[in-house]
C-alpha cells in the first residue's frame, strides 16, 4: 500500500466517523423538544469541534456527552427549558373613589355625545326616540 492509498483510507475513515456521529447525536437528540435544524446545529457544533476517538473509532460515551452538553448550551441560548410560569392570577385592581368617578363622568359623556350624535342624525329631540336609538333598536 502506497502513500496515495493510504491517504485515501484515512479519508473514507474519517468519513465513517463522521458519518456515525452525525447518526448518533441524532439518535441522541431524538427526545428533545427541539426543531430539526437546531438538532442539526448542535450536532455539526460538536463535529466541528473534532470527534473524539478511541483506538482509530468513534468514542460514544465522550461523543454522547459532547452533544448532551452542547444540546444544553443550545437551548439555555435559545431560552428553551424550565421557565417559571403560572404563578397564579395578579392582585385584583383596586379603584378608588375618584377612579370611579372619573370612569362614571367619562361613560356619561360619551352617552351624552351618541344621543347627541343621533338626535341630529334622526333629526328629533324626543327621549324615547333617542333611548331606543342608544340601545340599538331600530323601531
Amino acid at each position: 500500500m502506497d502513500a496515495e492509498e493510504k491517504l485515501l483510507l484515512q479519508r473514507l475513515v474519517e468519513k465513517d466517523i463522521r458519518r456515525e456521529a452525525i447518526e448518533l447525536g441524532a439518535r441522541s437528540l431524538e427526545g428533545v423538544s427541539l426543531n430539526e435544524s437546531a438538532k442539526m446545529y448542535i450536532i455539526e457544533t460538536v463535529i466541528d469541534r473534532g470527534v473524539p476517538k478511541a483506538a482509530g473509532a468513534l468514542d460514544t460515551t465522550k461523543f454522547t456527552e459532547a452533544i448532551t452538553a452542547e444540546a444544553q448550551r443550545f437551548g439555555g441560548a435559545i431560552g428553551v427549558g424550565p421557565r417559571v410560569t403560572g404563578m397564579g392570577a395578579p392582585a385584583p385592581v383596586q379603584l378608588t373613589e375618584a377612579q370611579r368617578a372619573d370612569y362614571k363622568a367619562q361613560a356619561e359623556a360619551e352617552d351624552a355625545q351618541f344621543k347627541e350624535s343621533w338626535s341630529n342624525l334622526l333629526g328629533t329631540k324626543d327621549p324615547a326616540v333617542l333611548d331606543r336609538a342608544m340601545k340599538g333598536r331600530a323601531n
